[in-house]
């Protein structure tokens, strides 16, 4: 009798394997890409934390039966990635027009406050809006939605590579101005011990999402269900405890 059940579930197993597309059966698996950028992703987990929208991500997608793999790497690279298809998406991804020709934006999974950093003891000039970095010299990181706000507005933009390069010449007096997220970036400063050594000026608020690749096979379903699991996170109060364990 086992034999004989073992051999209808061989059966039933090639069945799925030659019948089902093969994007039904890769979307079990999403493979996320996204940047060391604590503490919304750590690349290496900290004392047991692994970013707050890493592990939202990964409740969400658990609730519908999806499991997920992080792949990190540098944003421009992952984003370019994400374009082409070789990742289901990428996060924590802000919001622009032109990325909408590729990237299908998920429910917001949580939210960025935009900032210029500036040097403690600065007794310059101090914008207090995007628009009043009009001809400024101002830094922000490659890749990122800010090098596109601040060019928009008339600032002189310099790209680094790291957060922590971009503040290695802030505080060297090589830049004065620095347009970055705040969440990452402050973390990012009391890990190097420099925090106390800078200031910022809060601009504006906005969602971060996931960034879905449209090449991505099934990529409308699965959206979909990541959005329905998002939700029952946040019902049951499951986002809630998540984040109170980073604060």
């Amino acid at each position: 009798m086992k034999q004989r059940i073992r051999q209808i579930a061989i059966i039933v197993l090639n069945f799925l394997l030659l019948y089902l597309p093969y994007s039904t059966l890769q979307a079990e698996t999403v493979v996320l890409a996204s940047v060391d950028f604590p503490p919304y992703e750590f690349a290496t987990p900290q004392n047991g934390v692994r970013g707050f929208d890493v592990e939202v991500i990964e409740a969400a997608f658990k609730r519908v039966n999806i499991s997920t793999k992080f792949k990190f790497l540098p944003w421009k690279r992952g984003l370019e990635q994400t374009k082409v298809g070789s990742f289901t998406g990428i996060f924590s991804c802000g919001y622009s027009v032109e990325r909408e020709e590729f990237i299908i934006y998920s429910a917001p999974i949580s939210r960025q406050t935009d900032v210029y950093f500036i040097r403690r003891d600065f007794d310059g000039f101090e914008p207090s809006n995007l628009k009043t970095a009009q001809g400024l010299k101002v830094a922000t990181i490659l890749g990122w939605n800010q090098v596109r706000a601040m060019e928009e507005i008339g600032a002189t933009v310099t790209e680094y590579r790291t957060v922590e390069l971009l503040f290695r010449d802030l505080l060297k007096g090589l830049i004065d101005y620095s347009y970055l997220p705040l969440e990452g970036p402050i973390y990012t400063a009391m890990n190097l011990g420099i925090s106390k050594d800078i200031r910022f000026i809060k601009v504006k608020e906005s969602d971060l999402y996931v960034c879905f690749s449209k090449k991505w096979p099934n990529i409308e379903k699965i959206v979909d269900k990541f959005n329905e699991g998002l939700a029952a996170v946040r019902k049951d109060g499951s986002y809630d405890r998540i984040h109170a364990r980073y604060r």
